[in-house]
């Protein structure tokens, strides 16, 4: 999906303009997904420290074993949240779990706007993304001082012979 964006705005590039809006709009959801993040994060160092050695029982190949819980982090870790750990610590810490799908939802409306609204991905960044917007950023922040000035002003007066 994010590709079919990024061709579209490559095709589009010269229409991408920056403006005050955008700028705030993107503080606003960049704020948003640092706050998730710390959140979720929080929530899963808490269920770790309280319940890391808490032995669970699950099922490995037909046979009911006990582990402790750090053990199915662990797990999840490696083998990502759908493996056999994660759904049993999903029974046991469900606001975890809930918490970093909220983040990760976030974290995509993020890169969609920094692609349909400045023309790069956000985690993909490079330094050439970030000279353009600092460019854009300084015209727009020079059209911003300029705005209400009167520049016929600064002009010498044509003389009249």
């Amino acid at each position: 999906m994010f590709e079919k964006l990024l061709l579209i705005v490559k095709l589009n590039k010269f229409m991408i303009e920056f403006t005050r809006e955008k700028i705030e709009k993107l503080k606003v959801k960049d704020k948003e997904v640092l706050d998730a993040l710390e959140f979720s994060s929080e929530l899963l160092r808490t269920a770790q420290d309280q319940h890391g050695h808490v032995k669970v029982k699950i099922q490995r190949e037909g046979k009911e074993i006990e582990l402790i819980q750090k053990t199915l982090w662990d797990e999840v870790f490696v083998l990502g949240e759908k493996c056999d750990a994660g759904e049993k610590l999903k029974e046991l810490h469900p606001q975890v779990f809930e918490a970093y799908q909220v983040q990760r939802k976030l974290a995509q409306d993020y890169k969609k706007f920094t692609v349909t609204e400045f023309g790069f991905i956000s985690d993909k960044m490079t330094i050439g993304n970030y000279i353009q917007m600092t460019e854009d950023i300084i015209d727009l922040k020079m059209k911003e001082a300029v705005k209400d000035v009167d520049l016929s002003e600064l002009l010498p007066e044509e003389k009249h012979e």
